[in-house]
């Protein structure tokens, strides 16, 4: 809680310095010693300028990892098999596994959605035909197809990196790997 709300802090008055957190004063880059969840924090700045507590915001901030890598996991999982009921299966599984209680205290442990996102758009990207009967049934843009799943997909690995650097390690393992 206290990494989000020193972001949060900095990024107002002195975000140059983001990384100088006041923790092991006098010693530089501070915040670097761990996680800087980044993305996190902001995601919560406006829940923060509303007034909404801290702790409530930060709650609000935990809980989503949870329901974001559900619903992710669920697309990823239905684009796949084609079979709502396995995506709905995964996806719980995947909110709700083990490892993730046994670190509920760090918040970008719980940061996984980006993770499903980003193999979803990469798995479009590559045109693998699931084999489900499942297209891509979006509406015709002025952006071409290809640049859409690059940009997701380029969002989603600076997503992970911005909310926890070893899930973006894992991730950029499981890209490599499947590309």
């Amino acid at each position: 809680m206290w990494r989000v709300g020193w972001v949060n802090h900095q990024l107002a008055t002195n975000p140059l310095h983001l990384f100088d957190a006041n923790i092991f004063y006098p010693e530089r880059l501070t915040l670097t010693l761990s996680d800087p969840v980044i993305l996190p924090a902001v995601t919560i700045a406006p829940l923060l300028a509303l007034g909404v507590n801290p702790i409530v915001a930060y709650n609000i901030l935990f809980l989503s990892g949870f329901w974001l890598s559900g619903i992710a996991t669920y697309l990823l999982v239905e684009r796949l098999t084609g079979s709502a009921r396995a995506a709905f299966i995964a996806g719980l599984a995947y909110a709700c596994y083990a490892y993730r209680f046994e670190h509920y205290s760090h918040l970008e442990l719980q940061m996984t959605q980006w993770m499903p996102f980003g193999l979803l758009a990469l798995h479009l990207l590559l045109g693998r035909d699931s084999g489900s009967g499942i297209r891509d049934s979006t509406p015709e843009s002025r952006v071409p197809s290809p640049a859409r799943y690059v940009l997701a997909l380029a969002l989603a690995s600076v997503a992970q990196l911005y909310s926890s650097m070893y899930y973006a390690v894992f991730f950029l393992v499981y890209a490599a790997a499947i590309g």
